[in-house]
């Protein structure tokens, strides 16, 4: 695999997943009592990332591979990280996804996410050397 694809599958997944952490955070700052409820049933980002990632992982696992499908991880990638510490920490009330312990904690794991994700790239690229 060439070193430029992998770069751009990189940069394309983190700028996604980041982007979507940040417009969440944004949306749900200004608009903190917007729901999807489906009949009785409220359906966190956190399990819309979840049906998402599992759709690409299906995708790269038959081969169809670009970089909409990574774009669309870095998103499902997101959806999942914002919530999680959020839905651990707290009691999943709309107003306490604005408390520090929910944007800490979302922030903490963002950075870890693109932490690894970089580590990986370099390590790689410094082992291809």
């Amino acid at each position: 695999m060439k070193k430029d694809l992998v770069r751009q599958r990189v940069l394309v997944f983190g700028i996604s997943f980041a982007l979507t952490m940040i417009l969440l955070r944004l949306f749900l700052y200004f608009s903190p009592f917007v729901n999807l409820n489906l009949g009785k049933y409220n359906i966190h980002h956190l399990f819309l990332g979840a049906l998402l990632l599992i759709v690409v992982f299906i995708l790269l696992m038959m081969n169809i591979s670009s970089l909409i499908i990574f774009i669309l991880g870095g998103i499902a990638c997101g959806l999942i990280a914002d919530e999680w510490v959020y839905l651990i920490f707290t009691d999943g009330s709309d107003l306490s996804y604005l408390t520090p312990v929910s944007w800490w904690g979302s922030m903490g794991l963002g950075l870890l996410v693109l932490f690894f994700v970089s580590s990986l790239y370099f390590w790689k690229k410094k082992k291809v050397r």
